[in-house]
């Protein structure tokens, strides 16, 4: 919940989250077999930067997860999957380094069941 800890788990990346009203972030990780599911939620502080975030570099090759308009799917990675949504003033960023099929479907639930848990 402080900017220099964002800049330590980030490394680099803390302004886009900074300068679109960011509050604070939980982080987890999710062992999968031998893969490791990595789970953020950003609380943005109004539903309005939530969304800002989101749009602000939506993966060019993506999919929508079921039929949301908050949340995609990063199909244009080589060797990863990473889902983006948002809800409230949260959003949500999950990722796997696999790209089988699996991988896509537990990324997917992930994005689902912390979206059913941020609205």
């Amino acid at each position: 919940d402080s900017d220099t800890a964002l800049y330590n788990q980030i490394d680099g990346a803390a302004p886009k989250y900074i300068d679109r009203g960011w509050v604070g972030s939980v982080y987890a990780s999710y062992q999968q077999g031998a893969n490791t599911v990595q789970v953020a939620v950003h609380d943005m502080g109004s539903s309005a930067n939530a969304q800002e975030l989101y749009t602000f570099d939506l993966p060019i090759s993506s999919a929508q997860i079921g039929n949301l308009p908050n949340a995609v799917v990063d199909l244009g990675l080589p060797n990863a999957y990473v889902a983006e949504a948002y809800a409230g003033s949260y959003c949500i960023e999950v990722s796997i380094d696999d790209r089988s099929d699996p991988a896509l479907d537990a990324v997917q639930k992930f994005v689902l069941a912390t979206l059913n848990h941020c609205e």
